[in-house]
């Protein structure tokens, strides 16, 4: 997720992809679906989610399942945005970016990490989210928020001093739930008024097994607890869906 493969706080051992479906409860804001259509030679098409691609190889996530279709079948690729061409990556970079930097330290990108994950309590119920962009979207799972109407997020903001202040955020909105994948993608109040570090996605064909992998939340209400593993394998399919499958410890809240 961060260039070092981060999975972060309200992913769980087996993570879905954030992309596509999200069904819209707020007209404001616009979903991004990350689908594709690939013309093929012959005059076929596949339309689905790309998971992965390499010199030989385009992996598709069609949803009953996932096709490998050679890449010197294919002719051209376009994006879509709720079913429309997009020409451009400025609309996704709406939702969230990819890092276009070195890879970072495992330590430095923990900590640059760590400062983007927040507790949510929702209810009765707590758990963990992670900002993908500046003007205030959060991404958590559906179960932790799923029928509340009284969100809070705390989150560690930077300060003057270089350091950390602890800042607990009332009425956050729930725009868009996917039950199927279990995101939810909130969205703060006033959050230009907030110095808010968004993460940055890496592509999904950098990764790879034996990659480190930290996960940051609140498990079991313990904030900013960081555990550690390795990816397992980077596309499981499982049930229709291709998942991150990794070694780290999950706990209830991370």
């Amino acid at each position: 997720m961060a260039l070092s493969c981060l999975i972060l706080a309200s992913v769980v051992a087996f993570t879905p992809p954030l992309a596509a479906g999200m069904n819209a409860t707020d007209d404001k804001v616009a979903v991004v679906s990350t689908q594709e259509r690939v013309e093929l030679i012959g005059g076929g098409s596949v339309t689905g989610t790309v998971i992965k691609e390499d010199a030989d190889r385009l992996f598709i996530d069609i949803g009953p399942t996932i096709v490998q279709l050679p890449t010197r079948s294919v002719i051209s690729r376009t994006r879509l945005l709720e079913g429309k061409e997009v020409d451009s990556d400025s609309e996704i970079d709406r939702i969230y970016r990819i890092g276009d930097g070195a890879p970072l330290p495992l330590q430095e990108a923990e900590r640059n990490a760590r400062s983007s994950v927040g507790r949510i309590m929702a209810g009765g119920g707590l758990g963990s989210g992670f900002i993908i962009s500046e003007d205030g979207l959060v991404v958590t799972n559906v179960h932790v928020v799923e029928g509340e109407r009284d969100i809070q997020l705390t989150v560690y903001l930077d300060d003057a001093e270089g350091g950390a202040r602890k800042e607990q955020i009332e009425n956050v909105e729930i725009v868009a739930m996917n039950p199927f994948l279990d995101l939810a993608l909130l969205r703060i109040p006033d959050a230009e008024s907030l110095p808010l570090r968004a993460v940055k996605f890496a592509a999904a064909d950098s990764l790879d097994r034996s990659q480190k992998v930290f996960a940051v939340g609140t498990p079991r209400g313990f904030e900013r607890t960081v555990s550690e593993g390795i990816i397992s394998d980077p596309y499981r399919s499982f049930e229709g869906q291709c998942y991150i499958q990794t070694t780290t410890p999950i706990n209830p809240g991370n």
